[in-house]
């Protein structure tokens, strides 16, 4: 190989590798080797924002639904609130939601919020559009 780069094409997502590097002259001669270099390899894989987000507002708060996103690689969803549909949105759950719901109990009519899918590998999406919570009929 020729250059400064190298692409290890074979790789197995999740699982640890170790790298040294030697250099070769034009004559043949390899120096020592590098230290290991330790990499793990991961997805970049962003899963799709989740459709037909809708926020009801109820006695209790606010009950968001949504579809499910269905990919191998989700890990499950995040919720955020704002009161401005531009406005900076706060993330509401600790955990990652598994399920295609969520009730915001300190949520009202008005509001908005973005529900964000997120991998397995952490990566989030957070393109879907802000929905306005509105009154239960």
């Amino acid at each position: 190989m020729r250059g400064f780069g190298w692409h290890d094409s074979a790789v197995v997502r999740g699982l640890r590798y170790e790298y040294q590097v030697t250099a070769v002259d034009s004559s043949g001669n390899e120096s020592v080797k590098s230290p290991p270099a330790k990499a793990t390899s991961s997805s970049l894989y962003l899963p799709p924002a989740p459709a037909g987000v809708q926020a009801m507002a109820t006695a209790t708060g606010v009950a968001l639904t949504w579809s499910s996103v269905d990919q191998r690689e989700l890990l499950g969803y995040n919720v955020y609130r704002s009161g401005q549909p531009s406005g900076t949105f706060e993330k509401l759950n600790s955990e990652t939601i598994k399920a295609a719901s969520y009730t915001d109990g300190n949520g009202r009519a008005g509001m908005y919020y973005r529900v964000a899918s997120v991998s397995t590998s952490g990566h989030e999406n957070t393109g879907g559009k802000p929905v306005r919570a509105v009154e239960k009929k």
